[in-house]
């Protein structure tokens, strides 16, 4: 899988990756395989070439029903992209 498309976000994956699994997990999988029913999981939004930086930056920054109202810092949703873009090839 080609993910050197992709300008890296200014954030941390390993940060993004506790992140997402303390805010995110409920609903997308962090693994391969989507077992949560219905959201896309990491591995599998990593590789939409439409979700680039600044799209994920906007949606992560106002969050699209049916994902929760939370609000992340932006440091958070840099680090939540890092984590994205890197799924792909993070263990």
């Amino acid at each position: 899988m080609d993910i050197l498309w992709r300008a890296p976000a200014a954030g941390n994956a390993v940060r993004g990756k506790h992140i997402a699994e303390r805010r995110c997990a409920a609903c997308h999988a962090l693994e391969a395989v989507n077992v949560s029913g219905g959201a896309e999981s990491f591995p599998e939004l990593s590789t939409r070439s439409d979700l680039t930086a600044t799209k994920l930056s906007s949606l992560l920054s106002h969050l699209p029903h049916p994902m929760p109202a939370i609000m992340l810092p932006e440091q958070d949703v840099k680090d939540l992209i890092a984590y994205i873009h890197a799924s792909a090839i993070l263990p």
